[in-house]
């Protein structure tokens, strides 16, 4: 993920419509930043690298 990490951010960014109205007097860059730290932080179980939580569920089992 750590590799990723510019490119998530500019991909969150592009949708500034939806983002700008989480807090239109912060740029919309620096919100879309703030949401990919906040989902890839580091953790302890990736050797201290960025990672990306998810939850596999099976509908209907």
């Amino acid at each position: 993920m750590s590799d990723e990490i510019d490119a998530a951010t500019r991909s969150l960014a592009a949708h500034h419509v939806y983002v700008e109205v989480l807090d239109p007097d912060a740029p919309v860059a620096e919100q879309a930043r703030a949401q990919i730290d906040r989902v890839t932080a580091a953790r302890g179980d990736f050797g201290g690298r960025r990672a990306v939580a998810f939850a596999l569920t099976c509908a209907g089992a």
